[in-house]
């Protein structure tokens, strides 16, 4: 078992709607807390992997993006990092998304699945 507690991957456990859902409470509750510093115009979100085990998958970013677009009201633009070997890594953009974006991850099966938790 590694640091985390858990012996094989992550991201393998969850729902990806439920991960999804997870991580944007987090989002949530950062929009609340920089709320209070409105005169920070452009504010980045960075969220990042600590833990090479756990990993979103296209389908929990898809969840987040479709989140995020109703409720981010304060990050201008939000990413996510996952580090690889060395100093290299992959970064993803959550947000913003266009509405056409929004719409086609409308059409999608996991994200969907969003409305029976909101």
């Amino acid at each position: 078992m590694g640091n985390g507690g858990y012996s094989k991957e992550v991201s393998s456990i969850f729902n990806p709607v439920d991960t999804g859902t997870a991580v944007n409470k987090l989002i949530v509750k950062k929009n609340v807390i920089y709320s209070k510093y409105n005169k920070l115009k452009n504010l980045v979100l960075l969220i990042y992997i600590t833990d090479n085990r756990f990993e979103l998958s296209i389908f929990e970013i898809q969840v987040i993006q479709y989140l995020a677009f109703t409720s981010n009201k304060v990050f201008q633009s939000m990413y996510y990092y996952k580090p690889m070997e060395g100093t290299a890594g992959i970064i993803q953009k959550l947000f913003p998304i266009s509405k056409q974006e929004y719409e086609i991850l409308a059409k999608n099966e996991i994200p969907l699945q969003c409305h029976r938790i909101l």
